[in-house]
């Protein structure tokens, strides 16, 4: 910013300057000068870096070694990455094993959620001899647990596994899954104290939630609507959601454009 007087005898420029409207004195005391330039321009620098689309974001520092130094990251584009090698996952590797989708949603868990905090494969283990079907222990791919305690339980199958027959019942890959969460939640409502001290709550307030196939005509059969068939199995096998992973990377495109149009404050 440049600033030059009426007769142009003289001009003077700033590669940096912050005006402020205050009229307090107390405002321009010297001794707040160290922790301004601090606050400020990390502030400044940071959505800098975040605008300019850099590769590794970027790191300043202020003072001595160490001291004010923070990594910043476009985390949109970070964003933006992720959902591009999910979309580039399905496609390439659609009829790869549950593990390596599995994998990849715990290492990016916002495409599964953005609110909650996520826990993949918690271990939810029997009282010697109580299991209704003999099993050590039952486990949820994972569990999504929310600010005021409440819960999201999910169960992943492949995106390759149709949902529906030729006659339009629910194939069998899709039933298991509904019985799993029925292990899940039979366990929770029996064995809390179990599990109290890591998920206190669940049993009081918790969803279910089941991704499966993709959003095809292949996925439900010929001359069915895919949304309205998702509707029927869900009201079927009694969970709260069914997903597909093409629903995944479209409420993540989603989260991303919404963000994007957040202006600056």
């Amino acid at each position: 910013m440049g600033f030059v007087p009426a007769d142009r005898n003289s001009k003077r420029f700033f590669h940096y300057l912050e005006l402020d409207p205050h009229l307090d004195e107390a405002a321009w005391d010297e001794r707040s000068i160290l922790t301004r330039i601090a606050v400020d321009l990390r502030r400044d620098f940071a959505y800098s870096f975040a605008a300019q689309h850099q590769a590794g974001g970027g790191t300043i520092s202020f003072g001595a070694p160490n001291l004010w130094m923070e990594h910043f990251h476009d985390r949109l584009r970070i964003l933006s990455d992720t959902i591009s090698q999910f979309a580039r996952l399905l496609s390439e590797e659609p009829n790869a094993e549950e593990s390596v989708f599995h994998r990849f949603l715990e290492l990016n868990p916002i495409l599964l959620d953005v609110y909650g905090d996520i826990k993949g494969k918690p271990r939810f283990v029997y009282p010697p001899g109580d299991s209704p079907l003999g099993k050590k222990y039952v486990e949820p791919d994972f569990i999504v647990r929310y600010p005021n305690n409440s819960y999201k339980l999910i169960e992943l199958e492949r995106p390759e596994r149709s949902l529906g027959t030729r006659r339009g019942e629910s194939r069998s890959e899709v039933t298991q899954a509904a019985f799993q969460i029925a292990e899940w939640i039979t366990y929770i409502l029996k064995h809390y104290d179990q599990i109290r001290h890591e998920f206190p709550g669940i049993s009081l307030d918790y969803r279910t939630m089941i991704v499966i196939s993709r959003t095809t005509k292949e996925s439900v059969g010929s001359g069915r609507r895919v949304r309205e068939y998702l509707e029927l199995v869900k009201n079927q096998l009694n969970v709260d959601e069914v997903f597909t992973y093409d629903d995944l990377l479209e409420r993540a495109a989603s989260a991303r454009a919404r963000l994007s149009a957040l202006a600056p404050s």
